[in-house]
């Protein structure tokens, strides 16, 4: 089993085989090629048919003999150890054709804490994926492939990765991929290596006859090896491997009260982010664009190493909302690797004042790539100065505070002028009139009504 951090590129993950069961008659037939591909911190990644043309330098031509277009399920298996109840991420099945390279492309289904009555845990309501405690410390989640989650028509390309965003101690225990009628499809041991379910192997037979000719082709064959004199083998290119640390990579201090290790916060009042103040005090409204500023090793970049990972915002008007980048063709969004930027504009406020939370999030799953900083941008893609936008609302929000408690005093003052007032005239004459009083606490309130304008003069 690994863990979803600290997992280095191209280690396997995935399924222990044995707890896998398969209809009556069925048998298990082990493929000795490993499908997982490159995978980052907190992502398990694993090719499940590659005819090769896409994206040929970073994969493999895979396919297992299966029709990717029927798993309608998945049984997911994890530990999470030492848990807080924040363990949260995604699952993806993503798929892509000769005629629609995008409509199924990298779509994530969220999940966010575990239903556990023996800790009194509750995973998040809302969510499409649901751990539910089978043992302790053990959950397991059956994900369903539907629209647009499910491998499209006509595929030459698919793919499926778990994410995890959150800062748990957790690990991969099983996944098996099922169909509509709950029959397994295919499974992944610890190792990478696949196993399809429900194939049925009948051996060939054969006569004595056929027997003795086989014996004597490979007799010949192995006479003929013995005395042929094998071709030099091709010197094998060197592949580049990174060793850039981009934990190293330090987030600027400034931002550091709203930064969260993956999101930048612009208000937290959920339980997920207690660490963080409930609202940094500026205008979430105008916030029309994010981008993030990032550091790479520049010897990566000479080598060709592929940038990928996404950049969104998460908040209750929104959802999880992620766009993906790249260094290359085919995302929403570019990796600047000039100036270490990807940036996401719209046309619209990304956040709504109702929003209870607000963030700006990056991830990564391609070469190492650490964050320097978050920046907001205005409706005409100006950064905001987010800490002056906060103190300035800090102050109107003392200045309103001020004028509202002197207003509260101004009132008491002209209605404790008024009564005085008319007691006192009563006091001098018994007999005077309504009007005389009118004209009384008249006075008084323009007296008062100096005091109004002297405060607001000040």
């Amino acid at each position: 089993m690994k863990k979803f951090r600290k997992i280095a590129a191209g280690a396997a993950a995935l399924i222990c085989a044995a707890a896998m069961t398969v209809s009556a008659g069925a048998t298990l037939k082990t493929v000795e090629e490993s499908g997982l591909t490159k995978s980052s911190d907190g992502m398990f990644l694993v090719m499940l048919y590659s005819d090769g043309t896409y994206d040929a330098t970073e994969k493999d031509k895979v396919d297992y003999g299966i029709d990717c277009t029927k798993i309608a399920t998945a049984d997911i298996v994890v530990n999470v150890k030492n848990s807080s109840n924040s363990f949260g991420g995604a699952v993806i099945m993503s798929s892509k054709s000769k005629d629609d390279a995008s409509s199924h492309n990298w779509n994530s289904q969220e999940f966010y804490g575990m239903n556990d009555s023996k800790l009194n845990y509750k995973a998040a309501s809302g969510k499409p994926v649901a751990f539910d405690r089978i043992d302790d410390g053990k959950y397991q989640a059956t994900v369903k492939f539907e629209d647009k989650f499910a491998v499209i028509d006509n595929y030459n390309f698919v793919q499926f990765a778990i994410q995890d965003w959150s800062k748990e101690d957790a690990e991969i225990v099983s996944i098996v991929m099922k169909d509509a009628d709950g029959n397994i499809l295919i499974s992944f041991n610890s190792t990478g290596k696949a196993t399809v379910g429900g194939i049925e192997e009948v051996a060939e037979e054969t006569t004595a006859a056929e027997e003795e000719v086989a014996e004597e082709t490979n007799a010949a064959a192995d006479t003929e090896e013995e005395t042929t004199e094998a071709p030099a083998e091709e010197e094998a290119e060197e592949e580049w491997v990174s060793t850039f640390d981009a934990a190293s990579v330090k987030i600027d201090e400034d931002q550091a009260p709203y930064y969260d290790g993956l999101q930048f916060a612009l208000r937290a009042d959920n339980e997920a982010q207690a660490s963080l103040e409930s609202d940094f005090g500026f205008d979430i409204t105008s916030v029309y664009g994010i981008r993030v500023n990032v550091e790479v090793d520049p010897a990566d970049v000479e080598h060709g190493v592929w940038y990928g990972g996404s950049v969104g915002a998460n908040c209750p008007s929104r959802g999880w909302g992620q766009h993906n980048f790249a260094n290359g063709d085919g995302d929403e969004l570019t990796f600047v690797e000039s100036d270490g930027s990807i940036t996401w504009q719209l046309d619209e406020p990304i956040f709504s004042e109702d929003d209870g939370y607000a963030f700006a999030f990056f991830q990564s799953w391609g070469g190492p790539i650490g964050v320097k900083s978050f920046e907001l941008l205005d409706k005409d893609g100006n950064v905001i100065d987010y800490e002056a936008a906060a103190v300035e609302a800090d102050v109107d929000a003392v200045v309103d505070a001020v004028d509202e408690a002197a207003d509260e005093t101004v009132n008491e003052a002209v209605n404790e002028a008024v009564n005085e007032a008319v007691e006192d005239a009563n006091k001098a004459n018994p007999n005077t009139g309504v009007a005389d009083v009118a004209v009384v606490a008249g006075l008084a309130v323009a007296a008062a009504g100096v005091a109004v304008i002297a405060k607001k003069r000040k």
